[in-house]
């Protein structure tokens, strides 16, 4: 029976490497992929990020279509034409801070661009549900090896795998070596100027455990670079705080803001203020309308004109049980999605006692609630 978590099973594979002046490893990393696995992972298609010293070498050793090694391995070892896709267009240059292609990664702005770029590209390929991405972090310079492995950390999913190839010496390194073929070849050693046969060749693919935090993470509508998804997650990491700001009128969970419409804001904003104060959970039929309305105006514009129409109501027929169940109701779903499912449970509205008398209001301690 197959498990979710086995990658092979789903529809769009993708493997993702970074590149240096080496594009070997894609062609090592794809046949250990065939070769040294249970279960083969045929990816669906390739990408590269990379320099353009990098790109340029990964197109004309991998791609050429008669010499290319990409197409060569797919010939040797029967994979059909098209059945990877990997053209030009998946070949992504990193981008320096003002949009520029970076032919290397040598200086501080370079590193902070190069982490950015790695991150969103990791983001944007663990949106879909339906797609398993395989990340090598063999080629490319150490740090972005380094960012790439971190930014699948933050986004990976349980389908999603990361990996290093190993090539025993005196391959490693070796400018004609791209893969063992099926028929030993003999190949002279740049480096040693001697001869040597690629059957001695070992390609050992090297699975890295990795702690998935895609939990913490943003969501995709607000992906950050590097450092604010690191800051982000930090914060959702941290002790449970909740801070109102006077001057934005909005709510923060762990620094995290939270979206909410400002009647759901107050509505959670009045039950914040009473385990402030020392309160105690409160019951519907027991809430003053007055207490409700001075939090809703805490987070309204001056000019809106939606405290008078809410406040007529309320001062009228009291606060209700349905008052109270569909605004409960609406801060937990913003709570989750501001946060996240688990990272929302300390923050959640709690029923208390017993009915029918049971009341509303918040777990968290009232020294981590900052008004």
């Amino acid at each position: 029976m197959n498990s979710p978590a086995d990658p092979d099973q789903y529809s769009k594979r993708i493997l993702l490497s970074v590149t240096g002046l080496s594009p070997q490893v894609i062609t090592e990393t794809l046949y250990a992929l065939l070769m040294q696995q249970q279960r083969p992972f045929i990816p669906t298609e390739i990408h590269l990020l990379t320099t353009q010293e990098g790109a340029e070498r990964a197109k004309l050793a991998l791609l050429d279509p008669k010499k290319g090694r990409f197409h060569t391995f797919c010939r040797e070892y029967n994979i059909p034409a098209g059945k990877i896709t990997f053209t030009d267009d998946q070949i992504h240059i990193v981008k320096g801070e003002q949009g520029e292609a970076l032919t290397d990664i040598r200086s501080a702005a370079d590193n902070r661009a190069a982490a950015d770029y790695i991150t969103r590209h990791v983001a944007h390929f663990t949106e879909s549900p339906d797609t398993a991405l395989h990340v090598s972090i063999a080629g490319g310079r150490k740090t972005m090896g380094f960012y790439l492995g971190y930014a699948l950390s933050l986004y990976g999913r349980e389908q999603d795998r990361l990996s290093h190839v190993l090539i025993n010496a005196p391959f490693e390194s070796e400018p004609q070596f791209y893969y063992p073929p099926r028929e030993a070849e003999v190949i002279d050693l740049a480096k040693e100027n001697r001869p040597v046969s690629t059957a001695n060749a070992e390609v050992t693919l090297a699975d890295i455990p990795f702690v998935r935090m895609r939990h913490g993470t943003p969501s995709s509508e607000e992906q950050h670079g590097f450092d604010k998804t690191i800051e982000h997650v930090q914060k959702k990491l941290g002790p449970p705080s909740l801070r109102f700001d006077h001057e934005s009128k909005k709510l923060y969970a762990g620094g995290v803001e939270l979206k909410m419409s400002p009647i759901i804001a107050a509505y959670y904003l009045w039950l914040a203020q009473r385990k402030k104060e020392g309160g105690l959970p409160i019951h519907w039929s027991d809430a003053n309308p007055n207490h409700f309305l001075n939090a809703y105006r805490m987070v309204l514009n001056d000019y809106s004109g939606d405290y008078e129409r809410t406040e007529q109501p309320l001062l009228r027929d009291g606060i209700t049980k349905d008052f109270t169940a569909e605004k409960k109701s609406r801060v937990q779903k913003a709570l989750k999605k501001s946060l996240g499912k688990d990272e929302a449970t300390p923050y959640l509205i709690e029923n208390f006692g017993s009915r029918p008398r049971q009341g509303q209001g918040l777990k968290l301690d009232a020294e981590q609630i900052h008004l």
